[in-house]
């Protein structure tokens, strides 16, 4: 009976150690949901007249039509990775569920010809291969070298790998902003 009564003992102890080890990780993760969201409050009101340019120019662009698929990946090993950790940071924080944002996918005939490249708010997230994308590479220059589409990007559960999937409908179709 006394072998039962420890065992229960230590089941009880180490249950009350487990909530109390999560009860701590709940609390400290909520205050630091808490100090992002007033640094990111603050950020916001400093870069206020930068950001509303920028959406005007996102705006201004010819969009790619999707189909809600999301199945074009771009390859995000080029990309700032403290971009992609700050991008996916605040999505997994500000935006729970689906992390939708809108991409700039845009080619430099004079820096990098043979590659599509992807940005979210003016940071380079990834690249896709023209040979891989003809197709969308002729309709991005066709439409004046820069156009947007809808995205997903998420940091995927092993390292600091990100996966950013973009909704583009095959064929190609861009509609005028």
């Amino acid at each position: 009976m006394a072998k039962r009564s420890v065992g229960a003992f230590v089941s009880l102890m180490l249950g009350q150690l487990a909530f109390a080890a999560y009860r701590n990780y709940k609390d400290k993760r909520t205050e630091l949901e808490g100090d992002y969201r007033t640094a990111l409050r603050d950020s916001q009101q400093q870069h206020a007249g930068e950001q509303a340019d920028y959406e005007k120019y996102m705006r201004s662009l010819p969009n790619l039509v999707g189909d809600g698929s999301y199945t074009l990946v771009a390859d995000t090993s080029t990309g700032d990775r403290f971009a992609l950790e700050s991008f996916t940071q605040y999505l997994d924080i500000m935006q729970k569920g689906e992390p939708g944002v809108a991409a700039l996918l845009k080619i430099d005939v004079f820096e990098n010809p043979d590659a599509v490249e992807v940005e979210l708010s003016g940071a380079h997230v990834g690249i896709l291969s023209v040979a891989d994308q003809q197709d969308l590479a002729e309709a991005i220059r066709l439409a004046g070298g820069a156009v947007t589409c809808d995205a997903r990007l998420t940091r995927l559960k092993y390292g600091d790998t990100y996966q950013l999937l973009l909704d583009v409908k095959l064929p190609i179709e861009i509609e005028e902003n």
